[in-house]
């Protein structure tokens, strides 16, 4: 875990949320902490008195579902507006609203909706799309369903959920925070379509490109061509051109 973590920070990461499924990850919780330098969330299922652990370890922020930490403790409701109001009434005000759905269109409408009429308070809001699939299909439902919501300047947090590699849920967060203009950092390949008109192994060459260089940070631009056709308008454009 420990080295799963320093990669996702090597990557880019700014908040690592870990499971705390048990009584011995919640003490291993303050080691985690300790190696890294970015925030660490404990996400808690069922058992608040993991959550206690947890902060007693350090925890920046305690993720707790609503829906299964116990009705003696947060009462089950069936909106995140009730379960805010909840909170409020024991005290709690630093607080981060998550509604992720798996279905990329009810998660984007319940986020409008919670923001035009029930935010009030003006929580942050943590958006992406829960369990959304593998690299290929994660990466598309996450891209329309937080690019939809950030356009509108909904979302503070975002988290992509890919059944893949953690470091790849990075990368695909970067390059999306990238193509909509709010991270200027890292790399951005311009690439072109393959066609007859091609002369090289676009494909290639550009995949090399872009995993050779994915650790840069400075906000660079490398256009990749195939073709007299694509290349000279649109490696003008970019700091570098390949073709």
């Amino acid at each position: 875990l420990k080295t799963q973590a320093l990669a996702l920070e090597k990557e880019g990461c700014q908040i690592i949320r870990a499971s705390v499924p048990d009584r011995l990850s919640a003490e291993r919780f303050a080691d985690l902490k300790k190696a890294i330098s970015v925030p660490l969330v404990a996400d808690i299922h069922f058992d608040y008195r993991l959550a206690l652990a947890s902060i007693e370890a350090g925890a920046d922020k305690i993720r707790i579902n609503p829906g299964n930490i116990g009705a003696e403790h947060i009462k089950e409701a069936l909106s995140a507006y009730n379960n805010v109001r909840l909170l409020e009434n024991c005290g709690f005000e630093d607080i981060v609203v998550s509604m992720k759905a798996s279905d990329v269109r009810v998660m984007v409408s319940a986020y409008r909706l919670f923001a035009e009429k029930y935010n009030d308070r003006g929580y942050p809001l943590h958006v992406g799309v829960t369990e959304a699939g593998t690299l290929r299909t994660g990466t598309v439902k996450s891209a329309v369903g937080i690019g939809a919501l950030l356009l509108d300047g909904i979302g503070d947090t975002i988290r992509v959920s890919l059944t893949a590699d953690p470091v790849e849920e990075v990368r695909t967060a970067k390059t999306l925070l990238r193509s909509l203009g709010i991270r200027e950092s890292g790399i951005e390949v311009i690439s072109c379509p393959t066609c007859g008109r091609t002369t090289v192994d676009s494909v290639a060459l550009a995949t090399r490109i872009e995993d050779e260089f994915s650790d840069i940070e400075t906000p660079i631009k490398i256009a990749v061509m195939g073709c007299v056709v694509n290349g000279i308008g649109e490696a003008g454009e970019a700091d570098f051109g390949v073709t």
